[in-house]
């Protein structure tokens, strides 16, 4: 915990300027109080700091243990970055508390590769990597908002949105929130066309913690997935968003 610098005639300098009449033991008993208040505000900001830390090992997931895992394969520079990013204890900028979005086309990426590789009969795809030859199926619904990933199925009438959030870990539900709402109007008018339509939000943690709700239900519209290919996946998808931070990290003050 770092205190302010004890100076006590200063501190008496300070108090006898707020009140020149002050002295003995009045002047020693006011000096004594802006001390225990100082302290207490260092306690204070020191015991948020330490709230921050770890926050992210609170989760017991089986998304953890694909962290644990994942993370002994990477090189040692980015395993010393990820092992800080995890307790929060990475020096500045600011603590990095706003990771850019650059990362975000390599994780869509390679959850793009792997629906792509398991994709069921009669259903297609489409992926917004940054092409202007993306786009939404028309037949379907007519709209400007661009999903990051598109399965459907005409035989079937499926559609299935699938939007990527590469956020905080602390911040899951309230992106999967804000996804369900921005594409709500358009798996309406999906239905309205006959197709049953979802929207599936994808958190990945920045610090390479994955949400496992929107990951199965991914799984739950492709073709079988076996458990040790399922896991190469989680694995490489969490060896990638480390990366990508990583890479945030080492061009931070770089214009």
């Amino acid at each position: 915990m770092v205190r302010p610098i004890f100076s006590p005639l200063s501190l008496a300098r300070d108090v006898m300027r707020d009140d020149p009449g002050v002295r003995g033991r009045i002047l020693a008993k006011r000096a004594r109080s802006v001390i225990a208040a100082e302290d207490a505000m260092a306690r204070r900001e020191q015991t948020e700091s330490l709230a921050s830390q770890g926050e992210m090992m609170r989760s017991t997931t089986y998304a953890s243990d694909i962290w644990a895992t994942a993370v002994t394969s990477l090189t040692p520079e980015c395993l010393e970055f990820s092992l800080n990013a995890a307790t929060d204890t990475l020096p500045h900028n600011s603590n990095l508390s706003k990771w850019r979005k650059d990362r975000h086309d390599q994780v869509l990426g390679v959850i793009a590769e792997m629906a792509c590789t398991n994709l069921a009969e009669n259903y297609q795809l489409t992926v917004d990597l940054g092409s202007d030859n993306y786009h939404f199926p028309a037949h379907i619904a007519l709209t400007n908002l661009r999903p990051d990933l598109v399965i459907w199925s005409d035989v079937n009438k499926h559609l299935a949105i699938i939007e990527l959030t590469v956020c905080y870990e602390t911040g899951f539900e309230e992106a999967a929130s804000r996804k369900m709402k921005r594409y709500s109007d358009l798996t309406s008018e999906a239905r309205e066309r006959g197709y049953q339509s979802l929207t599936i939000p994808v958190q990945v943690g920045s610090k390479g913690v994955l949400e496992e709700d929107g990951l199965g239900q991914l799984r739950k519209i492709l073709n079988p997935v076996s458990d040790k290919a399922w896991k190469t996946f989680l694995m490489s998808l969490t060896r990638c968003v480390i990366e990508e931070s990583h890479k945030i990290w080492i061009l931070r003050n770089k214009k």
